[in-house]
């Protein structure tokens, strides 16, 4: 087992900290991406208003869209324009972003 393990290599004096926590991590990291890919198939992710500025004139539109929830505050990275459709009366935008809590 792996108390048997670690109870061996104490006895040998061999440090077989480094590998032990790098496997970990490496199978957290997998456990990660599995979650991650249950979660996209059971439900959409919660969207997030990015922040905006616009301007108009009698015949133009400028729109200024920030990834973040505020102006003033920094953009988060790693966003990208996924879907961006634009109609006589509206305009829908739909970003993603690499990292999950974003």
């Amino acid at each position: 087992t792996a108390e048997e393990l670690i109870t061996h290599s104490k006895a040998v004096r061999a440090d077989v900290t480094h590998a032990v926590y790098k496997s970990a991590s490496s199978i957290r990291k997998q456990l990660k991406t599995l979650e991650e890919a249950l979660n996209k198939r059971r439900s959409v992710s919660k969207g997030i208003p990015p922040a905006f500025e616009w301007a108009q004139s009698p015949d133009s539109v400028f729109l200024n869209v920030k990834f973040a929830h505020k102006l003033d505050t920094p953009a988060t990275l790693g966003c990208k324009a996924t879907n961006v459709t634009i109609a006589p009366q509206s305009f829908t935008f739909v970003a993603e972003c690499k990292s999950k809590r974003k």
